[in-house]
């Protein structure tokens, strides 16, 4: 083992060791640790421009979903299924289309729709933290009608709390954005 090592004893008896690249994993934990708070401050724009632009909208899609959790639930499974395979879709038809002769900048178009994906994604997760933070306040506060600021602080903070807990990462990732969808199309499919 080199000097310049710094090494530590892991489960099951084998030795990692961290040398010159002690560095680099000091830098990319930093790089880690400023895309998440970045993460976490990015929604907390996006959910207070929510707050002030639709907070009414908010409180009304909380009431939809406390009426019918299960409902919001299965309309958003279903709508992030679709638009998965929407995605799939357009991203299949450029490549057929750029292969039987279209120009190849066609491809570029394939950037719109992610883009505005990834838009959405953001827009409908501070939405998933302000419904999660008002579930919560009522909880622990008993109050009907809870702030939407405390309700975004709270939970920005839950939320991205989880989002550390392997396993539980991914369903509340899900659920944050899934369920305000949900609770969107079912308002959508009751009054078509």
């Amino acid at each position: 083992m080199p000097d310049t090592a710094l090494s530590m004893l892991v489960a099951g008896g084998s030795v990692l060791q961290f040398g010159d690249t002690g560095l680099a994993v000091a830098e990319t934990l930093v790089a880690a640790v400023v895309l998440y708070f970045g993460y976490v401050l990015l929604t907390l724009v996006f959910g207070a421009f929510v707050v002030l632009v639709a907070g009414d909208r908010v409180r009304r899609l909380d009431r939809r979903i406390r009426a019918s959790p299960l409902r919001a639930s299965g309309f958003g499974a279903a709508t992030l299924l679709a638009s998965l395979a929407g995605f799939v879709l357009v991203g299949v038809g450029v490549i057929l289309l750029v292969e039987r002769g279209a120009p190849e900048p066609l491809a570029l178009l394939l950037i719109l729709p992610f883009l505005g994906g990834a838009l959405a994604v953001l827009v409908v997760t501070a939405v998933g933290e302000l419904i999660a933070g008002l579930w919560l306040l009522r909880a622990v506060k008993n109050h009907p009608e809870p702030s939407l600021w405390a309700a975004l602080a709270v939970g920005a903070v839950f939320v991205n709390m989880a989002y550390l807990v392997p396993g539980l990462n991914l369903l509340v990732g899900l659920a944050t954005v899934a369920v305000p969808v949900g609770g969107l199309v079912d308002g959508w499919w009751e009054r078509r």
